[in-house]
């Protein structure tokens, strides 16, 4: 089978393609041309330049494709707007379908967020985002759209490795820097990456439309996640957890600030509601359905931190 993958120079993109090859699939990937393809170093995937938004740079990737994993996505919490999120999120994803059924591939694969389930234990609380009111919408159009059979993929917080960028690595980078460590009052649900590029692997495989799978695994509080890296690292840091209380001044302030100048910053009203609560979900049922066999979360930060050691971001 040959499998297009969008957003592939990405941290989850880069282990969708590892997992694709590792496992006999051909894989073509779609990057622009600024990208950074240090993720890829070693899978030589068939390349192809091209934007979401170039209708004909998808088809010429997608030709002879069975199938598209669509992980590209517009995924700022700031210095951004709705507008530039949809026009990624959205309107990229329908030129996705577009392409795909013109080449004739048999399946799309969604990846979306997990901050589009409801909450585990916190069922009054809803998190409002650029990014996530655009995945919203992105999810509900592959799901009522009739081009092609969709499974849409929804990850909760993944540590691993090729993480470029880095995204979700910057906590990591964040501990090994600073001391004393400064840390949020919420906390996440971790998960490997290689779950989810596995999960998107199986959805491949499985005969599975029109679902949605949540991939989520180890529900911690920010400090605790800290504290794990201390323990693998040997590198024991003083955390100071951040006041709730602060964060919603600071949220308050920097969302004034935005509305008088037009700025975009980095701590908001909706920021500081996502840091200080915990966004714990519950994916036994994906991880069950899929028949995944659950990574620890020390493995993937072992993983992360021998990638990041070896590519330069850390000693």
């Amino acid at each position: 089978m040959k499998v297009l993958v969008t957003g592939a120079t990405g941290f989850l993109g880069a282990n969708v393609v590892e997992n694709l090859t590792a496992n006999g699939y051909a894989v073509n990937v779609l990057v622009r041309k600024t990208s950074n393809i240090l993720g890829l170093e070693g899978l030589f995937p068939d390349i192809h330049i091209g934007e979401l938004e170039d209708q004909g740079s998808l088809i010429t990737a997608a030709k002879d494709c069975n199938a598209i994993v669509h992980c590209a996505a517009n995924t700022k919490q700031w210095n951004t707007s709705r507008e530039e999120h949809d026009r990624i999120n959205l309107e990229g994803t329908k030129n996705i379908l577009k392409a795909g059924r013109m080449a004739g591939a048999e399946k799309v694969v969604f990846v979306s967020t997990a901050n589009t389930f409801p909450l585990m234990h916190r069922t009054q609380l809803t998190l409002n985002s650029d990014y996530i009111a655009s995945k919203q919408a992105a999810e509900e159009y592959m799901l009522t759209q009739q081009e092609l059979p969709t499974v849409v993929i929804n990850p909760s917080f993944m540590i691993g490795a090729r993480d470029v960028k880095p995204s979700s690595g910057q906590a990591i980078l964040h501990y090994l820097n600073h001391n004393p460590v400064f840390t949020p009052a919420g906390g996440k649900s971790f998960i490997h990456v290689q779950d989810v590029a596995t999960a998107i692997r199986k959805s491949l495989e499985m005969d599975v439309k029109g679902e949605r799978f949540l991939m989520a695994n180890d529900n911690r509080s920010y400090r605790s996640f800290f504290k794990l890296i201390g323990k693998l690292t040997g590198k024991k840091k003083k955390l100071v957890v951040i006041p709730k209380a602060i964060s919603r001044i600071g949220g308050s302030l920097g969302s004034y600030y935005g509305e008088l100048t037009g700025a975009s910053p980095k701590l908001t009203r909706e920021n500081a509601t996502i840091i200080n609560n915990n966004l714990f979900y519950d994916g036994e049922t994906s991880y069950r359905k899929l028949d995944i066999k659950k990574r620890s979360l020390e493995e993937a930060i072992q993983e992360a931190l021998y990638w990041f050691k070896t590519n330069g971001y850390c000693n």
